[in-house]
C-alpha cells in the first residue's frame, strides 16, 4: 500500500468495527439505535436545504429572463420575478407566455413553472408543518424527503430548460453565447447581492 492511499493517522483504529452495520437501515431512512431520529430529520433537513438552493436558482435564472430580455434592473427584475413566484400572476407571466409563442419554445416551461410556482408555495409556507414539524414519524420524515427531492430535480429541471429559453431568446437578438452566459452571471450576482 502507498503512503498516499492510506492517510489515517496510527490512532485512529477501525479494526473492531462491522462494515456495513447499519447500512441497510440508512438506506431505508430509519432511525438508528439511540440516535432519537436525528437521521431522518438530517436526511429531511438536507433535502430541504437542497430543494431551497435549487428553488433559488430557478428564481435567478428568471430574473436574468427578465433582466435581458425585458431590459429591466436587476432589482427591478427580481421584484417582478417575487411577485410572480409569490402569487401566480402578474404582468410579467403574460409577457413570458408571449414570448414562449413568439420564440417557438417548448409550451410544457409554462405548465413546469406553474406547477413550479404551486410546490414552491408549499415548500416554503407549509412543507414543515404538514408533516409534523419536529417530531416527524419515519413515515412522514420518507414522504417529506421524497418529495423535497422531486421538487430539487423538478426546479433544477426547469432552471436549465429557462436557460436554454433565454439563450434562445438573446442569441436570436444576436447575442453570443458567451455573451449571454456572462450577462446573466452579472444579472444573477447583482439581484442575490440586493
Amino acid at each position: 500500500m502507498k503512503k498516499s492511499d492510506n492517510d489515517l493517522r496510527p490512532e485512529y483504529d477501525f479494526s473492531g468495527g462491522v462494515r456495513g452495520k447499519y447500512a441497510e437501515a440508512y438506506a431505508k431512512r430509519v432511525r438508528f439505535p439511540g440516535q432519537s431520529g436525528l437521521t431522518l430529520r438530517l436526511d429531511v433537513e438536507a433535502w430541504l436545504g437542497h430543494a431551497l438552493t435549487q428553488a433559488q436558482a430557478l428564481e435567478a435564472t428568471l430574473v436574468a429572463y427578465v433582466a435581458l430580455a425585458h431590459a429591466r434592473s436587476p432589482q427591478r427584475a427580481g421584484k417582478e420575478v417575487a411577485a410572480l413566484v409569490e402569487v401566480g400572476r402578474s404582468p410579467l407571466w403574460r409577457s413570458f407566455l408571449a414570448d414562449i409563442r413568439r420564440y417557438r419554445f417548448d409550451s410544457e416551461l409554462a405548465s413546469g413553472l406553474r406547477d413550479f410556482f404551486k410546490e414552491r408555495d408549499w415548500l416554503v409556507h407549509r412543507s414543515w408543518f404538514e408533516y409534523g414539524g419536529a417530531e416527524l414519524s419515519a413515515g412522514s420524515a420518507n414522504r417529506l424527503a421524497n418529495r423535497l427531492e422531486r421538487f430539487a430535480r423538478k426546479a433544477a429541471l426547469l432552471e436549465q430548460t429557462c436557460y436554454e429559453f433565454l439563450l434562445k431568446i438573446l442569441t436570436e437578438r444576436g447575442m453570443s453565447e458567451q455573451e449571454v452566459a456572462r450577462r446573466a452571471a452579472a444579472v444573477r450576482e447583482r439581484w442575490l447581492a440586493a
